[in-house]
């Protein structure tokens, strides 16, 4: 999967996170008790820093948080989360290095090396039984591996979190984010609780991330649109308004950037069919207006569907 960084879940768990009031609930609600009992969530802040290297950063992504514990000493530690969509076994190396990364920034920093605390957040389809790091070495005796590096991370998978306990989450948000993610590679699922999801926003609509929360919804291959449409009919009239806006831009979106990356091939495929290119040009004009059907633009420029499909790239 080239370019994970960039990838419409990373960059959905981002701008989520990056809101101090979902990243608390998330934390307040994935964190062993034996942390959140020690963390004053208040004192959380977000630091827009990596401990990724720049030769790593196109493939992997991590965000940092920095918190004061309960403590008189105002000790403050740091929460590294790392999120996978898919299974990448090596993660426990992978998070090693962030671990020595952000350990050398600090101490080259002349700071008092805080403790760093990794968490991976998994949402992919396929199961996933994460392997510690010193299961890689069972095989080496006792007195060998005394000198590996030990260190523990806080796995949050939503395979293993019931239904019912996102249901309860209290922050509507969070719920939906978190029913979205837990089913978005399973169409029957995902598609069946379209209108339990998006009905959990209604209380947030003067949230930008809402808006977030649509767009990453409506990217969804797995969507049934014609089943999302009735659901959202269902809805109150200003969540109908919001979403059907959105929906619609996504979808001239969609149709405009198919006409950009079409409009060469289409031209050298009409050549090829002895089709003149001023036609070409009326095609795509009629096609980005919106008003006009691929039916009744192949009716009036007298060239089929498919070739305007094809043009288009919408197949």
């Amino acid at each position: 999967m080239a370019g994970r960084i960039n990838n419409i879940h990373d960059k959905f768990i981002r701008q989520i996170l990056t809101d101090k009031t979902l990243a608390v609930s998330f934390l307040r609600e994935y964190l062993p008790s034996e942390l959140k009992d020690l963390i004053c969530f208040d004192t959380l802040a977000y630091q827009n820093t990596s401990y990724i290297s720049d030769e790593l950063r196109s493939s992997f992504s991590d965000m940092v948080w920095e918190v004061q514990i309960t403590s008189g000493d105002k000790l403050c530690i740091c929460l590294l989360l790392e999120h996978k969509s898919y299974i990448y076994p090596k993660v426990v190396f992978q998070v090693l290095g962030y671990l020595a990364s952000g350990y050398s920034e600090q101490v080259a920093g002349k700071e008092l090396p805080g403790l760093i605390i990794p968490i991976l957040y998994y949402h992919g389809k396929r199961k996933w039984k994460l392997k510690p790091f010193g299961s890689y070495f069972a095989e080496f005796p006792e007195t060998l591996r005394k000198y590996l590096p030990a260190y523990e991370m806080v796995f949050v998978n939503l395979e293993h979190i019931p239904e019912e306990q996102i249901q309860n989450l209290k922050n509507g948000l969070l719920r939906s984010v978190i029913m979205t993610q837990k089913h978005y590679f399973n169409p029957e699922a995902l598609n069946k609780r379209i209108l339990r999801i998006l009905d959990n926003l209604n209380p947030y609509l003067e949230s930008g991330l809402v808006d977030t929360i649509f767009v990453y919804i409506l990217q969804n291959n797995n969507l049934d649109h014609q089943h999302f449409k009735k659901s959202v009919e269902a809805l109150p009239s200003k969540l109908t308004t919001r979403i059907m806006s959105i929906y619609e831009e996504l979808i001239q979106e969609g149709i405009e950037k198919g006409i950009e990356r079409g409009i060469e091939k289409g031209i050298e495929k009409g050549i090829e069919k002895g089709i003149e290119k001023g036609k070409i040009e009326v095609i795509i004009r009629l096609l980005k207006t919106g008003k006009f059907s691929i039916e009744e633009i192949a009716a009036y420029t007298d060239v089929s569907e498919e070739f305007i499909k094809e043009t288009v790239d919408l197949k």
